[in-house]
């Protein structure tokens, strides 16, 4: 072996006489090649790390409660895909009776039938469809028949439409489905919800609230050019202002309620944007796959808010990353969360409970 060693260095020696142009072109191509790639080295390190760290803020915080929900029953809205398919399965896990309610039945048997082989727990279905609020009082009636307690609601089913359209029952659709019908739904659970008290209503919303043309005596928007963001903003800062006032309403019922932005999620609700001339699967798919956050983690922040304990002081708080949230100003206007409810009641013909 030294003998090796000992033939290596004297044939580089001999090299080094014989060849010292050869050495000092090396030299300086080694030297040059550094000095050029160097930084392009360290631009492609900088930016892998921080595309490492968009990504972890992206995926969003993970719900770390271990709370077990036995003998507990829960309702969740447009729970056959998507982030209410993840918070079903998260509940089921925990021992929840688990109520699927939603327009596509077929697709929630379907949706049911998986979270019963995942977990073995009672997963029911039943059709709501916000965007008719006779669906939203028969699906209320049908369980005050059949459910002799109610312990979780999770409005999580929303939409985001691209062009004007109206309900049957003469509102904005994208408005009744965000807010009105959950509304709606939640004022004819409440009875049933305070039998089982202590129990929790999560009403997923979005940081999309920031973005709103909010006009209290033009909610359904019908005296402005329809502007997709801004009415769904719209319908969402609804969302967050009506959990603040009902909150304040049913704090001596031992009823908590949160609302809460999910994050950027890949899932159904963009649906009606796949008919736009600039939609792109392929660009949807990266942008979801490798930029945004999946289906479970959207879940994480409604199964925090309705599993954790000791949240119930939180009560009408915004929520973000299982986490309080940043709320905008309007957001957080008890003055207009309390007009925005005498509203609704007007619109729905209804009286909500008092406080």
């Amino acid at each position: 072996m030294s003998s090796l060693v000992e033939k290596v260095r004297e044939d580089w020696q001999e090299f080094k006489r014989e060849e010292p142009v050869a050495i000092w072109t090396t030299y300086v191509t080694v030297v040059v090649l550094v000095w050029l790639l160097a930084p392009t080295a360290l631009y492609l390190a900088l930016t892998g790390v921080l595309y490492l760290a968009w990504r972890r803020w992206m995926i969003g915080a993970r719900c770390r409660s271990v709370a077990s929900l036995e003998g507990k029953t829960a309702v969740v809205t447009g729970a056959n895909a998507g982030i209410g398919r993840e918070v079903a399965l998260e509940l089921s896990r925990r021992g929840a009776r688990v109520i699927i309610a939603s327009r596509d039945v077929s697709k929630s048997r379907l949706a049911a039938a998986g979270i019963r082989s995942e977990t073995g727990g009672e997963v029911i279905v039943k059709q709501l469809d916000l965007a008719s609020l006779a669906s939203v009082r028969q699906f209320a009636a049908e369980i005050e028949r059949t459910e002799p307690k109610v312990h979780i609601l999770v409005n999580n089913a929303g939409m985001l439409m691209t062009e004007r359209r109206k309900t049957e029952d003469g509102h904005e659709m994208m408005f009744q489905v965000n807010f009105l019908g959950p509304l709606l739904l939640t004022h004819l659970l409440t009875k049933r919800l305070e039998e089982s008290a202590p129990s929790r209503i999560v009403n997923v919303s979005s940081m999309g609230h920031w973005f709103t043309d909010f006009d209290i005596s033009d909610l359904d928007g019908e005296r402005r050019p329809f502007e997709v963001w801004r009415r769904y903003g719209t319908s969402k800062l609804c969302q967050i202002l009506w959990t603040r006032e009902l909150a304040r309403r049913l704090r001596q019922r031992s009823i908590s309620v949160f609302s809460l932005h999910p994050g950027v999620v890949n899932t159904e609700i963009s649906r009606e944007q796949r008919d736009r001339w600039w939609y792109s699967a392929t660009l949807h798919g990266i942008l979801f796959s490798y930029v945004f956050r999946s289906a479970k983690m959207g879940a994480q922040t409604a199964v925090y808010c309705a599993v954790e304990p000791g949240l119930e002081h939180e009560s009408g708080g915004y929520f973000a990353d299982c986490a309080p949230g940043w709320s905008s100003a309007q957001a957080k206007d008890d003055k207009l969360a309390a007009r925005l409810c005498e509203e609704a009641e007007r619109m729905l013909d209804i009286k909500l409970v008092s406080a």
